[in-house]
């Protein structure tokens, strides 16, 4: 008889096509560490009541600091990605102003404490390739994200009274969450087959967030919270990503 079965099954074999990558093949992580910029925090007034000293006007103005984050993407395609990412934002303050309200308005004098922000957001991405042809060693191509999530926003803030007010020092310290959002862009340099490094600028907001309650040991000033308006911050940072 033909050995026809024989004959068929190496020619299935040499015509079954490649197995698709699985989920581990399309797996990155990536890292970006640099400076972060907060413009001034703003923060809901405290209205006087009889007997006591309000709080208007309050901004917090922060220091440089450092935004660092750490990422796991899934790659959809060539040019499609979405991952998750955290990591951690730290400023420190670098004075408050505002008025105490009272009889006649005083000033708030000086402050310190700091605020960090723990974001945990889920990212789209978007690479789009500036060296045509090339997607090997040495190719270069422009990284746009997106993103949203909740960010955990802690605050720690001192700060004393001037005029008729001096030697009143009020404090808070607390944490809470608040809605994120972020946009991202990227120039990036394949430094190998799967590792990119380059420089990234990170735009992250957030609602505004309430800290807790704000104490003054006199118990001059009237009671209230710390409750933030919006925070945004901007960072400058240097990426690296490695695919599996």
């Amino acid at each position: 008889m033909p050995q026809l079965p024989l004959v068929l099954v190496p020619v299935c074999l040499l015509a079954a096509p490649a197995a698709a990558d699985s989920i581990l093949d399309r797996l990155y992580v990536g890292t970006d560490v640099g400076v972060s910029i907060v413009p001034d925090i703003k923060t809901r007034q405290i209205a006087a009541t009889a007997g006591t000293i309000g709080l208007s006007g309050l901004e917090i103005d922060m220091d440089a600091g450092v935004d660092w984050s750490i990422e796991l993407g899934l790659r959809l395609s060539d040019s499609l990605a979405v991952e998750l990412q955290s990591g951690y934002v730290f400023n420190r303050v670098n004075r408050a102003s505002g008025t105490y309200t009272s009889i006649a308005p005083d000033p708030v004098a000086g402050g310190s404490g700091h605020f960090g922000q723990v974001p945990i957001l889920a990212n789209a991405i978007w690479e789009i390739p500036l060296t045509p042809g090339e997607s090997g060693v040495g190719s270069l191509k422009l990284q746009l994200g997106a993103g949203v999530g909740a960010v955990n926003i802690q605050g720690s803030l001192t700060a004393g009274g001037g005029g008729a007010v001096t030697g009143i020092e009020m404090s808070a310290d607390g944490s809470g969450w608040a809605f994120g959002y972020q946009g991202t862009v990227a120039l990036l340099w394949s430094l190998s087959t799967n590792i990119d490094v380059g420089i990234r600028y990170r735009f992250m907001g957030t609602t505004g967030v309430d800290l807790g309650p704000i104490s003054e040991a006199s118990g001059a000033l009237a009671p209230g919270n710390l409750e933030t308006d919006a925070v945004f911050t901007n960072a400058i940072q240097a990426s690296l990503s490695i695919r599996f």
